[in-house]
């Protein structure tokens, strides 16, 4: 492993795609101010389809607004903070263990697709202790996703070829044959630019076709309680889906018919499960530790319902007992 503390943040992500572009497994880590100067450089690696993780920490913004506290607030950010269309996986851990887990899965994700990924957690999952049973790790279940790596030499090579699935056979500097050009230009599938129009439908056809393709990848989402009609479901995203699941067992709840959904790939949204179980529930309600309901909007332009929000940002985790009171 090479670690280097970078000067600012844009040098971080580009050296980061010149290790991913030279056949390196890359990851750089940031706050919410910090993925902002990003933006561009993802764009970049969007664009050349090259392989990077990114680490965002959520804190209290906007600007360096609450450095020490913790929020869900950059989910929009990460989601859409790029110019252009540019659809990006979205992987958010709800403890610390499956912070190791799905950083891990994220590097599969992101050598697979040829994409960044970005893993949201919050400042509490990143600054909090937490016991992990002793063959936890043993139970990740490596090689889910594999990189999809050029083996035919015959020129000339498309380095950027049109699949159904949307991902395009890769090489690296140095293997013999594969040559081809990399620009954060608009290119064909030769990687020379092009700004023909019908070109640029089929590269960015390309490049939303293949994440959309991660949802059905993607293990599938958590799902707690009856599996019939529900009076009440709850969905909550983060470190909130552990205050959410214990509001679930207060006895104050008991009456009610409450079920979760607690999804850990926030884009694509694995949207066919969603709907399955938002058809379920006679009222939907998201919880996150943000003002604006950042997920809840995203919820219903998907199922096109009206979701109940429970949006606080009291500079710490989301109390469960506000959760039960609210209810």
């Amino acid at each position: 492993v090479k670690a280097f503390q970078a000067e600012d943040e844009i040098a971080g992500v580009t050296s980061s795609i010149g290790a991913a572009f030279a056949g390196d497994l890359a990851i750089t880590t940031t706050s919410g101010p910090g993925l902002a100067l990003k933006g561009e450089a993802i764009g970049l690696a969007l664009m050349t389809e090259l392989p990077l993780v990114i680490v965002n920490v959520q804190r209290g913004g906007p600007s360096t607004g609450l450095p020490t506290k913790t929020e869900q607030s950059d989910l929009n950010l990460a989601m859409f903070g790029a110019s252009g269309d540019a659809s990006r996986p979205v992987i958010a851990p709800a403890d610390v263990l499956e912070c190791y887990e799905l950083t891990r899965r994220s590097f599969e994700v992101a050598e697979t697709y040829q994409t960044p990924v970005i893993v949201l957690v919050d400042f509490f999952l990143s600054n909090r202790f937490e016991d992990i049973p002793e063959n936890a790790f043993s139970q990740f279940k490596e090689g889910m996703f594999k990189p999809v790596i050029a083996t035919d030499p015959e020129p000339p090579y498309h380095r950027y070829a049109v699949t159904e699935s949307g991902i395009s056979p890769t090489a690296y500097p140095g293997m013999n044959g594969f040559q081809h050009t990399i620009t954060g230009l608009e290119h064909d599938t030769s990687g020379f630019p092009n700004y023909e129009g019908d070109n640029h439908q089929e590269q960015s056809d390309k490049r939303h076709r293949k994440i959309n393709n991660l949802q059905f990848a993607w293990p599938k989402p958590e799902v707690t309680g009856p599996e019939d009609q529900l009076e009440l479901g709850i969905v909550a995203w983060g470190s909130t889906i552990g205050a959410a699941k214990e509001a679930l067992t207060d006895p104050r709840l008991t009456e009610i018919r409450a079920g979760g959904f607690f999804p850990r790939l926030l884009q694509p949204l694995q949207t066919r499960e969603l709907k399955a179980f938002s058809s379920r529930c006679k009222h939907l309600m998201v919880i996150e530790v943000n003002n604006s309901g950042q997920l809840a909007s995203v919820i219903e332009q998907v199922t096109l319902r009206r979701v109940h929000r429970l949006t606080d940002v009291p500079a710490e985790p989301m109390p469960v007992e506000r959760i039960v009171s609210h209810i």
